[in-house]
């Protein structure tokens, strides 16, 4: 009977167990506690059985504990997701980042009402700077009001009609119209290179302010390169920023029709 007594020991061993299972998480005490005192309460005919079992009393301690950190990797693999889910392109907007304006007139020209004949004449097709002024007229086979466009190698877009000066200009069928009107004169500057001039004639007026133009004096001015493309990107429009929208009445049938025609003249020192 005295032999078995110094097995009744290893009840401190079971102290350093729930210690540690207090270092975890609160949820987990409650189940070490329940499993020291079931412990002790078999461990008293237990321990005269197999004195050398309480060995395992630690050992079934670490079986809480690695419960404890299964649930952060599931955590962590349910977080996965919506992190995959904010894609960053989504953010960015699919506008092309350079304009072509040159391409752009040429769009214009093949959007034009078929049948609507317009024709456009320079006076030259060489220019020498700070020498030859520009001078052109324009026929049209159906009365309309004028836009006219310019577009040089220095990379600037101007609106030479209508002007603030000369407001809104229309020609009437088989009227040759003669430009520019005194007091513009348009001498030839720098650089040399390839210049485009556009001519629209629309039965009805035409709104271009989508594409932000600014004063420059008497003529407007519209942006060009990255600025251009997200204003181009905006348009609902099935044509081209540059072509304007056409300016309906309040009540009535209103059809968008106008004719285009495209020169090009060379600069040269």
């Amino acid at each position: 009977a005295p032999a078995p007594r110094p097995a009744a020991v290893p009840p401190p061993a079971a102290a350093p167990a729930a210690a540690a299972e207090r270092k975890g998480n609160n949820a987990m005490v409650g189940i070490g506690l329940g499993v020291v005192v079931l412990g002790a309460l078999a461990f008293g005919g237990y321990a005269l059985l197999a004195p050398k079992s309480p060995p395992a009393t630690p050992a079934a301690a670490p079986a809480p504990v690695a419960a404890a950190p299964a649930p952060a990797p599931a955590a962590a693999t349910e977080s996965a997701p919506p992190a995959a889910a904010a894609p960053v392109p989504a953010a960015v907007p699919a506008a092309p980042a350079t304009y072509d304006v040159a391409q752009e007139f040429a769009r214009v020209v093949q959007a034009q009402t078929p049948g609507f004949k317009v024709q456009l004449q320079t006076n030259k097709t060489r220019y020498r700077i700070d020498k030859d002024e520009l001078s052109f007229t324009i026929q049209s086979d159906r009365e309309g009001y004028v836009y006219v466009f310019m577009y040089g190698t220095d990379q600037v877009l101007m609106q030479l009609y209508p002007n603030i000066k000369h407001g809104s200009l229309k020609v009437k069928p088989g009227q040759t119209l003669s430009l520019p009107q005194l007091p513009d004169v348009f001498l030839t500057t720098a650089p040399t290179g390839a210049t485009d001039l556009l001519v629209m004639v629309s039965p009805r007026q035409r709104d271009h302010s989508a594409l932000r133009p600014k004063k420059d004096g008497a003529y407007r001015v519209f942006p060009t390169g990255a600025e251009a493309a997200g204003f181009a990107a905006q348009n609902p429009g099935p044509l081209p920023g540059i072509a304007g929208r056409v300016i309906c009445p309040a009540s009535g049938p209103c059809d968008d029709e106008f004719g285009a025609a495209l020169v090009r003249v060379e600069v040269v020192p």
